[in-house]
């Protein structure tokens, strides 16, 4: 699964997925946690640089199940 065209791979379903990177010391993935859809997902997270120089880095984050982004 990738989260953005041209970015890593990430596994689905993989609590230590190699593809995710930690933003502020946090671990990813993570479980999905919907408490209305009942998703049993895992959240992925990329780092990713911004459309300019002004924006920086930012991070993506997306659902392995429903695909959610968030």
């Amino acid at each position: 699964m990738k989260i953005q065209e041209g970015g890593k791979e990430h596994s689905v379903g993989d609590r230590n997925c190699a593809g995710c990177e930690s933003p502020e010391a946090q671990r990813f993935p993570q479980p999905h946690r919907d408490q209305v859809a009942k998703c049993a997902g895992l959240i992925h997270a990329e780092i990713f640089a911004g459309g300019s120089e002004i924006a920086g880095e930012a991070v993506l984050y997306r659902c392995d199940v429903c695909g959610e982004s968030i």
